[in-house]
This record gives structure tokens, C-alpha cells and sequence, in this order.
């Protein structure tokens, strides 16, 4: 398996898997959408990919926020996701530790990281995993369809 930081011209090696990611979700989003949401990424914050065999397998991207509480610079993730044939064999683990080296790298002092069903099938097992590494709960993020 091999980490790579992802460019704009990467983006139909991640199509495959992105699409996978909408459908799943049941997303209207388009591949024009998501291409905008890439590009931008790519100017302002961070992604990377796991490709196992020529092969995406994972991906992660985050961006960088002004703490209103503090001033601090934080990182946060955007979308964080692993096939799940490829879940618990590392590939979320790399994908985390290069976006904190990358935020580290940016100034930040933290990090919040949001486990979701976009993610993975076992969001609190994700949680326990994160806490286990040193990140603490604070707070929760719910969603409601209205």
C-alpha cells in the first residue's frame, strides 16, 4: 500500500471512489460538484490517498480553521473514508497520521477528527479507536433529515 499526496490531476484515479461514496449515501451531489470541492481542497487545505494495487482505497481531507475560542490554528477533516475490505488493516491509521504531520507541519496545536457513517459502518468503534490515540471527546455532531 502506498500513501500519496494527492493533485489536481489525480482526480479520475479518485472518481472511482468517490462515486462509490455518493451512491452509497444516496447523494444527488455531481461529479462537477465534487470536482469544485476537490480543486479547492487542493489550493487550501489537505488530501491524501491509500492506492493498494493501483487500487484508491482510502482517503482523507481536512482544512485548517481559526479557533473562535482561542485564536488557534486547528485542523479538521473534511471527509475521512476506508473501503470497508480495507478497514482495520491500517489504511485509516496512515491516512490520520499524514494529515496530523501536515497540520503539525501548518502551525496547528489540535485537531478534530469526526467519525462518521460516511466514514465507516462502526462510528463508535472509530471514536474508542481515536480516543485510544490520544484524542478526547468533545462534543457530539448530529444529523436530522427536515
Amino acid at each position: 500500500m502506498n500513501l500519496v499526496l494527492a493533485k489536481e490531476c489525480h482526480f479520475d484515479l479518485l472518481w472511482p471512489l468517490f462515486s462509490y461514496c455518493l451512491k452509497g449515501l444516496d447523494s444527488p451531489t455531481t461529479e462537477e460538484e465534487i470536482r469544485t470541492e476537490y480543486k479547492e481542497i487542493m489550493q487550501k487545505g489537505f488530501f491524501a490517498f491509500i492506492e493498494d494495487e493501483n487500487k484508491v482505497v482510502g482517503f482523507i481531507m481536512g482544512r485548517i480553521f481559526k479557533s473562535l475560542l482561542d485564536g488557534s490554528r486547528q485542523a479538521r477533516d473534511s471527509y475521512w473514508f476506508v473501503l470497508p475490505e480495507y478497514r482495520r488493516k491500517r489504511v485509516g491509521t496512515i491516512l490520520l497520521s499524514a494529515f496530523e504531520s501536515w497540520a503539525k507541519a501548518q502551525g496547528c496545536k489540535t485537531m478534530v477528527i469526526t467519525p462518521s457513517k460516511f466514514g465507516s459502518n462502526e462510528p463508535d468503534k472509530v471514536k474508542d479507536i481515536l480516543i485510544d490515540d490520544g484524542y478526547h471527546l468533545h462534543g457530539y455532531q448530529l444529523r436530522k433529515t427536515i
